[in-house]
């Protein structure tokens, strides 16, 4: 009896070698059997007589009975993950074409050994530019950044530790009109053209007291103000440049403009019947230096001529009834040579009607 089950335990441990041995083949690396293969979906790349397989470091969980567990989180099945080397990813993506100070990017910190970290668009160095007025200066600027005040001549730039300022620099209005949307009076021999929001007008010489003008139709019919930034190329006397406010029915005209007198310039509000047909002066005043910019305000009573350097500070040196000879319509630029050796000609940089 006892051989007997010696016999027995012989034949049992035998076949547990056996089945080992097919374990081995079947499913290992080498033996004969058939070798494990691991490739990508797609069948590229592809390894053979695979004997051990080795994921990335924290994808591994030994679940006990023989059950490993392989998680690789969402990489596992988004197949629009951005990878290693591959062109063309990012730029598939769809682009934001205005960025807004929220915004954030992922970055990898070089003072963090490359880890990744999220920036805000409005912590990146030199992001933004600044329009507050000079008495409210911008709130944690970062170095790089621009400051260009609402009403002050300069461009800022901030430092280490605080705003550099260059300049001056002058507050240029919204551009001229489009010539297409003027219309000339008493063109004559003037002539107009517009590059890049500016409008130059010139004529030949002429000695006629005469008017060339390009109007448009009035924005306002009270209380706006007209403001232009106009170069005169002016050198004989009586020359004229600037603003003209005009009726469309009976023609009168009332000028705020800069007159040249041979050795100096003078800021002048004057008047003419129409275009042609001159009538009075109401101030002709001398002034140190032509100025950048003109300006007429209908303030519900009076019309006021102005005139300033820097676009910052207006001088008055004209005002009367806001009716008083003329009820305008329109309003446009206007040149005068009447002038017999000299052609004149201006430089207008900006217009901007806008209401009071």
């Amino acid at each position: 009896m006892t051989e007997m089950w010696r016999t027995i335990a012989a034949r049992l441990s035998d076949l547990g070698r056996r089945v080992s041995r097919l374990e081995h083949t079947e499913y290992g690396a080498g033996g004969g059997g058939t070798a494990l293969t691991v490739e990508e979906q797609d069948g590229t790349p592809s390894v053979t007589d695979v004997g051990t397989i080795r994921v990335t470091n924290g994808t591994l969980t030994d679940e006990g009975g023989g059950v490993a567990k392989l998680d690789f989180g969402s990489a596992a099945t988004d197949g629009s993950a951005i990878h290693d080397n591959v062109a063309e990813e990012i730029h598939a993506i769809t682009e934001k074409e205005t960025p807004a100070d929220d915004d954030e990017l992922l970055i990898e910190d070089s003072a963090d050994d490359w880890a990744k970290k999220r920036v805000k668009m409005s912590s990146l160095p030199g992001g933004a530019t600044y329009d507050n007025a000079y008495a409210s200066p911008p709130d944690s600027p970062t170095e790089g950044e621009l400051w260009l005040p609402s009403d002050a001549p300069y461009i800022l730039r901030r430092g280490a530790s605080a705003w550099n300022r260059y300049g001056p620099i002058m507050p240029l209005f919204p551009p001229c009109p489009a010539i297409a949307s003027l219309t000339w009076v008493n063109q004559d021999g003037a002539t107009a053209t517009e590059t890049n929001g500016e409008l130059y007008m010139s004529h030949a010489k002429d000695s006629a007291n005469e008017l060339y003008l390009l109007v448009k139709a009035l924005d306002h019919s009270d209380n706006y103000q007209i403001t232009v930034a106009v170069q005169p190329d002016f050198v004989a006397q009586y020359h004229r440049v600037g603003i003209a406010l005009r009726n469309d029915t009976d023609g009168k005209i009332h000028g705020t403009l800069l007159m040249c007198r041979g050795s100096y310039v003078q800021a002048c509000a004057h008047k003419w019947n129409n275009a042609t047909s001159w009538n009075n002066s109401y101030v002709e005043r001398t002034i140190p230096i032509a100025p950048l910019f003109l300006r007429v305000r209908d303030d519900g009573t009076n019309r006021i001529s102005y005139y300033s350097l820097d676009g910052v500070h207006f001088t008055e040196y004209h005002s009367v009834s806001r009716t008083d000879f003329v009820t305008p319509t329109q309003c446009g630029f206007l040149i005068a040579a009447e002038n017999g050796t000299y052609p004149v000609a201006a430089r207008f940089l900006s217009w901007k009607e806008e209401s009071l």
